[in-house]
């Protein structure tokens, strides 16, 4: 008899619904509108994993690369926050949101500041006169 629990240790398809996910098996073949058995199958190696399964189950489970090449290193974390795989900290959408006008302040700062230092020069040089 076979130990069908042992056979799914390393199978892509188990880790990314069990251990990345943590659906059960009806719990994911019903959000993938699949039949359990054919899941089942897939996970023991009876069947070969389909692409879109393994796809869906890695981005139910955050990964974000599986959208696009450009979000590889990125996921979706179990508290809902989106984390880059350089730093700990997650963002929230609203942070997230808030990025176009940051960038737009931090330019006109940096305006601001040569306006300051060409000012700055330039009094520098008439109160030399005095």
């Amino acid at each position: 008899m076979r130990n069908a629990r042992a056979e799914r240790w390393g199978n892509p398809v188990w880790e990314a619904r069990y251990v990345g996910c943590g659906l059960s098996l009806d719990e994911a073949a019903e959000w993938l509108g699949i039949h359990p058995r054919t899941l089942y199958r897939q996970e023991v190696g009876e069947a070969r994993p389909a692409g879109p399964v393994l796809r869906a189950l890695r981005l139910r489970a955050g990964d974000l690369g599986q959208c696009h090449q450009d979000w590889q290193g990125w996921r979706i974390g179990p508290d809902g926050l989106l984390y880059w795989e350089h730093l700990r900290r997650g963002f929230r959408p609203g942070e997230i949101a808030a990025l176009p006008c940051h960038y737009q302040v931090a330019v006109q700062l940096r305006k601001m500041t040569r306006e300051y230092r060409r000012i700055q020069a330039l009094l520098k040089r008439r109160n030399r006169r005095f």
